[in-house]
């Protein structure tokens, strides 16, 4: 699977061929980013990752996978620790258009709340034109588990050592979907320090 590691940008536009993953970073604290991919040849996959630790910031980010070609897959992965003063919108579209048949989209948006001053919000829109295609999408905005967190500080981990671990661990379900160890590790050195 090719990778491609792109800045958000306010529109982007990806037209695949190949199976590709792309993973997104965040430059700025605040940017509205709107991205469209389209799916253009049979059998041809894409994975989108974003996962970021965001403080002081306002991020307004949609996605679009238009399916056009058939046995097309795609997954859109998401995981953002929301700190102080922060405004997280996720929009995730899935169309799947009458020519894709036996393709399959999905989104998985999660947030974990570490802060105050947090707006949250996410937004699916499945669109299945073909009755052998599918789609599915998972969202959720999530505390600390204080049974996770009790766990850890009874190890010898102080509450903030406690929160760090389950941060990573949290951010980490969507950067080891990256298939290249090179790129994950590149990915926790631009989070290391807003972790």
């Amino acid at each position: 699977m090719k990778i491609l590691r792109t800045v958000l940008e306010e529109n982007m536009v990806f037209d695949v061929t190949e199976d590709i993953c792309v993973i997104l970073v965040r430059t700025v604290l605040e940017r509205k980013s709107d991205i469209k991919i389209k799916l253009l040849s049979q059998g041809v996959k894409v994975r989108v990752i974003y996962a970021d630790s965001l403080k002081d910031s306002r991020i307004d980010l949609s996605i679009l996978v238009n399916h056009i070609a058939p046995n097309t897959k795609s997954e859109v992965f998401t995981r953002t620790v929301l700190r102080e003063n922060t405004e997280f919108s996720f929009c995730g579209n899935i169309i799947l258009e009458s020519e894709a048949g036996l393709s399959l989209g999905s989104l998985e948006a999660k947030s974990l709340a570490d802060g105050k001053n947090i707006s949250w919000e996410a937004r699916p829109n499945l669109i299945i034109k073909n009755k052998t295609a599918s789609a599915l999408h998972k969202e959720s905005l999530v505390n600390y588990n204080q049974d996770q967190v009790f766990y850890l500080e009874n190890r010898g981990f102080s509450q903030v050592e406690a929160k760090k671990a389950l941060k990573k661990a949290f951010l980490s379900e969507a950067i080891e979907k990256t298939p290249n160890i090179e790129e994950q590790k590149n990915l926790w050195k631009l989070l290391k320090l807003d972790i």
